[in-house]
C-alpha cells in the first residue's frame, strides 16, 4: 500500500512539474545562431517550434512530447485549465461503447469525481481525466 501512494505522488510531481513548464514563456536568450537548438513551447492552442539558446531554457525536443504534456489531444490538461475543464457536465455520451471509468471536476462540490464514459460526447469534453490526479492537477481548487 505505501508503495502504491508513494507512486501515485510521484506521478503526481512528475505530471504537475510537466504542466508547469507548458506555463513557462519561452525565453531566447542570447547566443549567435550556430549555438541555438530548436525546442517546442505551448502558446495555449498548441505547440509552436522557436529557436533557444540551450536546454536550460524550457521548452521540449520533439512537438510530440509538447503535445503529451500540455494537450487535451495528448491526453493531458494544461495545470489550471480554467472554465472550459474544469466545469460542465462531463461527456458521458451512449454510442454502446466500452465503458472507461474517467473523472471530471464537479464545480458544485469543487471534487474530482467519477462517471462512465461509453466513447462518444455529449458533455463537456474538456471536462475528463484519465485520472483523478489530472483532474487534481488541471483543477487545482480540487486538491485544496
Amino acid at each position: 500500500m505505501r508503495l502504491l501512494a508513494l507512486f501515485a505522488f510521484a506521478v503526481a510531481v512528475v505530471s504537475a512539474q510537466r504542466n508547469q513548464m507548458c506555463q513557462q514563456p519561452r525565453t531566447q536568450g542570447s547566443c549567435d545562431a550556430s549555438n541555438q537548438i530548436t525546442k517546442f513551447f505551448y502558446t495555449g492552442s498548441g505547440c509552436t517550434s522557436a529557436p533557444v539558446c540551450s536546454d536550460t531554457d524550457g521548452g521540449y525536443g520533439t512537438e510530440d512530447e509538447c503535445i503529451q504534456a500540455c494537450t487535451v489531444q495528448g491526453g493531458h490538461h494544461n495545470e489550471g485549465a480554467g472554465e472550459e475543464g474544469c466545469s460542465g457536465d462531463p461527456p458521458r455520451g451512449d454510442c454502446g461503447g466500452q465503458v472507461e471509468e474517467r473523472y471530471y471536476f464537479d464545480s458544485t462540490t469543487r471534487t474530482c469525481q467519477t462517471f462512465e464514459y461509453r466513447g462518444c460526447s455529449s458533455g463537456n469534453p474538456d471536462n475528463s481525466y484519465e485520472t483523478e490526479i489530472e483532474c487534481e492537477i488541471a483543477c487545482p481548487s480540487a486538491s485544496s
